[in-house]
């Protein structure tokens, strides 16, 4: 099987506003789905070892601005910074582990990415989208990705290259928190896809409308945690294809922590 069938968490990505506390102290106030760190831990048996410490930083509009990874004992491996140059240029700089800075630079309008390309390559990356604002196309001089939607969740991504297909289930747990979820599996990959899907872009949150509910694809198995207040606070993937029995849990932390 390739292993490029990790793409299950590919969506289509748009940040929605915070949710403010209503000023009358005798009306509960709404809770908070602003991510504010991730833990990424690896899970074997009953025991669990740290890998790493993901922290996001947003602007008053609580758009996402600034993501760091921190291993366990505090050194840098991933850095991504998302800012708008103005209002249809958007720029993206990252680096991982010990590579040199990348810069993206692209072109957007009203939170969609149209195109883009990396500093380190010549390839442009164009993107387009259906009636409703969702991921419709993606294609660049390697590959094209057709992205097919059924009742506002992404339903398959099908490609110019049959190893890059995949087909997903909907959940019933909304997609509504800060960072769009469905983007998980691909922050544990150990290999370089990013460039294809765009996971930069889907991290920053401008590749139009984002899947309403969480979705699944069989590569992983996923188990779900919540906190008293109804929040997620973990998911657990277990890889069902890899000869590994281990599994990645992922541990969120809300603003209001």
């Amino acid at each position: 099987m390739n292993r490029l069938k990790l793409f299950v968490g590919v969506m289509a990505v748009i940040l929605l506003p915070g949710l403010s506390s209503c000023s009358d102290d005798n009306v509960t106030p709404q809770l908070s789905k602003i991510i504010k760190t991730i833990e990424i831990w690896e899970v074997e048996g009953s025991h669990a070892n740290l890998l790493s410490n993901i922290s996001l930083y947003y602007d008053k509009n609580n758009q996402l601005i600034q993501m760091n990874e921190d291993n366990a004992e505090g050194k840098p491996l991933f850095f991504m910074k998302y800012a708008c140059l103005n209002d249809n240029e958007f720029q993206i700089e990252y680096f991982v582990d010990k590579s040199d800075f990348v810069r993206i630079t692209g072109s957007q309008e009203k939170g969609r990415v149209y195109s883009c390309r990396y500093s380190d390559s010549d390839d442009l990356t164009t993107y387009s989208y259906d009636n409703n604002g969702y991921l419709k196309r993606v294609e660049n001089q390697e590959i094209a990705l057709n992205y097919q939607w059924k009742n506002n969740d992404l339903a398959a991504i099908k490609a110019s290259e049959r190893g890059y297909d995949s087909d997903f289930s909907s959940t019933n747990i909304l997609n509504d928190y800060s960072l769009d979820l469905n983007v998980l599996p691909q922050l544990i990959a150990d290999w370089d896809y990013k460039r294809v899907m765009n996971t930069y872009c889907q991290i920053a949150g401008v590749l139009g409308k984002r899947s309403r509910n969480l979705v699944e694809e069989f590569f992983f198995s996923y188990n779900y945690k919540y906190d008293e207040k109804g929040r997620l606070v973990e998911v657990i993937l277990r890889n069902n294809v890899s000869s590994k029995s281990g599994a990645y849990s992922f541990r969120f932390a809300f603003e209001d922590k």
